[in-house]
């Protein structure tokens, strides 16, 4: 099962908290992309048999005093659990739940313990919103307080969110994907805990992408990302790596960039890129199309 090749760079040794996560399976690991900005800590993937060897180069780099996985046993192995206090002189503790939608709530009430005045929500069956969503509950701004992101089937709204989501007590709530991911029948349901509830839509993952970005602002940015938006395990990573950041993240199609990204790059005026992944995800001529400065 294969993981992204690159890695977080952005933390110091001596960091505090790591944060691990599958990197085949994307729930666990995109909510915990705002967490993990809210403390300046990085997300590493791994299989959940398995560490790679860019993930043991990073922790031995990192020397975290904590390490923190982000899902259960099936997600991220016992044994694993076991082989990750080898890199860190604290503990290797777990967030762990019945279902993505139980982590992604203890996540947010771990790390959220006073509420948030926003919240973020999206489909927790598809991943294309959430990969979009995830750098933005991180903060449009570097002075910008990060949001929980929780996730949400698409029918109905599961108890355990409605349950955070009554907790954080948001004044707003934003849905990031059309009816077609978040049915209208879960946007009722946040709006009964008395929150503002809005929706960032679009005809298609792309389309939602644009729309996502544009809540950056324009002007004010120094760099972007781009992923394909039709596999995800290099789009999780260019989610922590944006929400880093504070930068967006575009998705694209492998072989062509679509005509809404590019608008929507038009409008960010912003010159640095990070292409994330190789050509067989994002080929060279949508490398070319997305017109940035690349590393």
């Amino acid at each position: 099962m294969p993981c992204p090749p690159r890695l977080p760079t952005l933390s110091p040794p001596g960091t505090r908290t790591a944060y691990v996560a599958r990197g085949d399976n994307f729930p666990d690991a995109l909510t915990g992309v705002p967490v993990a900005a809210k403390g300046h800590a990085p997300i590493l993937l791994v299989h959940p048999d398995e560490i790679p060897a860019t993930v043991d180069r990073a922790l031995n780099r990192l020397r975290p005093k904590q390490i923190v996985i982000l899902g259960g046993p099936a997600s991220v192995s016992p044994a694993l659990q076991a082989r990750l206090s080898a890199y860190t002189p604290g503990p290797v503790t777990r967030i762990t739940g019945p279902d993505r939608y139980a982590v992604a709530a203890a996540l947010s009430k771990g790390a959220f313990p006073d509420g948030s005045r926003e919240v973020f929500v999206a489909s927790g069956e598809v991943f294309p919103d959430a990969l979009s969503a995830a750098p933005l509950a991180a903060g449009a701004t570097k002075t910008a307080p990060a949001s929980p992101l929780l996730l949400t089937r698409g029918d109905e709204l599961p108890a355990v969110v409605a349950t955070e989501v009554s907790r954080l007590a948001p004044r707003t709530i934003t849905v990031v994907g059309g009816p077609r991911t978040v049915s209208g029948a879960v946007l009722d349901a946040l709006r009964a805990t008395g929150a503002s509830v809005t929706r960032v839509s679009g005809d298609d993952r792309y389309d939602v992408s644009a729309e996502v970005a544009a809540r950056f602002g324009t002007g004010a940015l120094t760099g972007s990302y781009l992923a394909s938006g039709e596999v995800f395990p290099d789009a999780i990573l260019g989610a922590a790596l944006a929400g880093a950041r504070h930068e967006p993240l575009l998705l694209t199609s492998g072989r062509r960039l679509p005509a809404v990204i590019a608008d929507g790059l038009e409008r960010l005026q912003e010159v640095r890129g990070t292409v994330v992944g190789g050509p067989a995800s994002v080929a060279a001529i949508v490398r070319d199309e997305y017109g940035r400065t690349l590393p």
